[in-house]
């Protein structure tokens, strides 16, 4: 298990293991975002690669993880030139150029959830198209489940050969926090029970 939670309102922040490499499963979908905008703009995210729109495959690798679209993403921008982006921004942690195993950490999915969240990363429109691929996930039985149906929770999951991920930014009430959850051998169940245990320590 490994991780990482931050409060949105107060800055504070409590890891268990957040450091610890793990296999990112569908979370390397989020390190794309950021080398994608910077060779796009989301102005120009209309534009049709590989038969389909920019838009289309951000929100669909988001939204319902589609693979494809993630793939051709990372094909236009660069594997090896997504990470070097990803390096610039401090995520020294993250690998996607290897095909067979993409590794990030809880504390990275973490703060780029919260650079997200303060319009530290992307442009508005950008933004808005993954926020509402987020408020709009299939997903949903981790956090989101264990948080309850008074969360409003814009989430991204992995599932991989056992790797079970959620990462997302929950507002519940007047408290607004992001909380990233990496587990190898875990069930949604047993992170939506985490998910609900850290809620009910968030709340004022």
């Amino acid at each position: 298990w490994s991780v990482s939670v931050r409060d949105l309102n107060s800055g504070r922040m409590a890891n268990v293991n957040a450091d610890d490499k793990m296999t990112a499963a569908s979370l390397f979908k989020l390190f794309l975002l950021s080398p994608l905008e910077n060779r796009l703009s989301a102005d120009y995210w209309g534009s049709y690669i590989y038969g389909n729109s920019v838009k289309n495959c951000v929100t669909a690798m988001i939204k319902v993880s589609d693979n494809s679209c993630a793939k051709g993403i990372g094909s236009y921008v660069g594997w090896e030139r997504a990470d070097a982006h990803n390096a610039e921004l401090g995520f020294t942690n993250t690998d996607l150029s290897d095909k067979s195993n993409k590794i990030t950490t809880a504390r990275e999915v973490s703060e780029l959830m919260y650079r997200l969240q303060n319009k530290q990363m992307l442009s508005d429109k950008a933004r808005r198209i993954v926020f509402d691929a987020m408020y709009d996930q299939k997903y949903r039985d981790g956090i989101a489940k264990g948080c309850g149906e008074d969360c409003l929770v814009a989430n991204k999951t992995g599932d991989l050969e056992g790797y079970l991920h959620d990462a997302a930014i929950v507002t519940h009430g007047s408290s607004k926090y992001v909380v990233v959850i990496m587990t190898k051998g875990a069930s949604w169940a047993q992170i939506a029970d985490l998910a609900k245990t850290i809620d009910l320590q968030m709340l004022p």
